[in-house]
């Protein structure tokens, strides 16, 4: 699903300035990230109108990098070869800052270099080799799960969106949090009142699957949520 106005892929520098000066949604309330892709002449202004803009960077990409070089290289014996994978990464690039995507989420103002969606997804779904083979991942991320009933369900659907296992995930609850909730939704008192769907779609966009197209949806009546398997078929990618 693509919000109006949202952008469904990487934007450049000039889309992200247009867009935060004139959000679509009100930032706080926002749960989808924005993805940036810098050319070498971006890189100066990119910086100051984060600072401008009191948006926080937060920038590791020598240390993913490196998680990229243990996962191709992950023989103990390949430490000198993993220094020098991150090394010609580097030395290929237009500067650092150019490498990979830089991930905008509006809701707490900050700005998270990441790698590359593919050399993200390779990394990040690494550590689930001895459960499921590479294809087998692959074969996940095309498809889209429905959760129905996220009193239990949310953590499910919290946990299958941290691993990887889908392309998208489609909440369906049109309830909202009640006290007598809190035994079995990761959820605070200041939260009661508030809709499920979107308590379990705030918990998830903060993970850094959310980058590869891994998101969830909210449905909030019976109607909608009656439909949600029924719309079975390719997923649509998020940002």
């Amino acid at each position: 699903m693509t919000l109006p106005g949202l952008p469904a892929s990487a934007i450049d520098l000039e889309s992200f300035v247009r867009l935060v000066a004139s959000p679509i949604h009100c930032p706080a309330e926002s749960w989808r990230p924005w993805i940036i892709r810098l050319g070498t002449e971006d890189v100066d202004r990119f910086q100051a109108y984060c600072r401008d803009r009191h948006i926080t960077l937060i920038d590791t990409i020598d240390r993913q990098l490196m998680d990229l070089a243990t996962v191709r290289l992950p023989s103990p014996a390949s430490i000198e070869g993993r220094h020098r994978f991150v090394a010609d990464a580097l030395g290929a690039s237009r500067g650092a800052a150019t490498i990979g995507n830089w991930v905008y989420l509006p809701w707490e103002a900050k700005m998270v270099h990441l790698l590359e969606q593919d050399d993200y997804f390779e990394v990040i779904t690494n550590r689930n080799r001895d459960k499921i083979t590479r294809d087998e991942q692959r074969l996940l991320r095309t498809k889209r799960i429905g959760v129905m009933g996220l009193s239990v369900g949310g953590e499910a659907a919290v946990t299958v969106a941290q691993e990887h296992l889908c392309g998208e995930i489609v909440l369906a609850d049109f309830d909202r949090l009640d006290l007598s909730n809190l035994n079995r939704l990761d959820a605070g008192c200041d939260d009661l009142g508030h809709k499920k769907a979107k308590i379990v779609r705030a918990s998830h966009r903060e993970d850094r699957s959310v980058p590869t197209g891994n998101h969830l949806r909210g449905r909030r009546n019976g109607h909608e949520r009656g439909g949600v398997l029924a719309r079975a078929g390719p997923p649509h990618r998020g940002v």
